[in-house]
């Protein structure tokens, strides 16, 4: 039928994504002030009318302050790295955990799994455990406040190895629950 043909010509002339500027913080997609792709149903249906989010149209744009990124600077591990460093910057993650006594000893620890987890809840960015550098490469198993350096790979066309690159540090908050 005539309403099918122009179903399927539509669906595939829609964009798979779209460009958008976060107006707020929302938990996991990015910070206010970012550009972000998104799905077009997404963006229509949700952060437009919820007022999380516009369109990133040239007038947008230049209202904002933003820059459309080219693909092949999201790829490059220093942005990666300043991107990290800003969205870690912003807010930190916290943990409760059970103390066993009054000195704040924890039943269970945290370990690097625990974090990257945590992570991976709150901003939806993809780390290993091996990025995660704890105190004494021991699991935390006091209650307390920790800034943990997580360390990204160097660029492969650069001489430096991993203890070269600076770390970005992440506040993490182990509280009694």
């Amino acid at each position: 039928t005539k309403s099918t043909f122009v179903q399927q010509r539509f669906m595939a002339t829609a964009p798979k994504r779209l460009g958008a500027i976060l107006i707020k913080d929302a938990d996991n997609l990015g910070t206010a002030g970012q550009y972000v792709s998104v799905a077009p149903g997404y963006m229509r249906n949700f952060l437009y009318p919820s007022r999380i989010a516009v369109y990133a149209t040239e007038e947008n744009l230049a209202a904002y302050g933003v820059e459309k990124p080219d693909e092949s600077e999201m790829t490059t591990t220093e942005n990666q790295t300043t991107r990290l460093a800003r969205i870690f910057s912003k807010s930190g993650i916290s943990v409760k955990r059970h103390a066993v006594d009054a000195a704040g000893n924890l039943h269970g620890a945290v370990d690097a799994k625990k974090i990257v987890a945590l992570i991976k809840k709150k901003w939806n960015i993809d780390l290993i455990e091996a990025n995660i550098a704890l105190p004494n490469n021991a699991p935390i198993r006091l209650l307390g406040s920790y800034s943990i350096p997580i360390v990204l790979e160097p660029p492969v066309e650069g001489a430096h190895t991993v203890a070269d690159v600076t770390p970005i540090k992440v506040q993490l908050q182990v509280e009694r629950r």
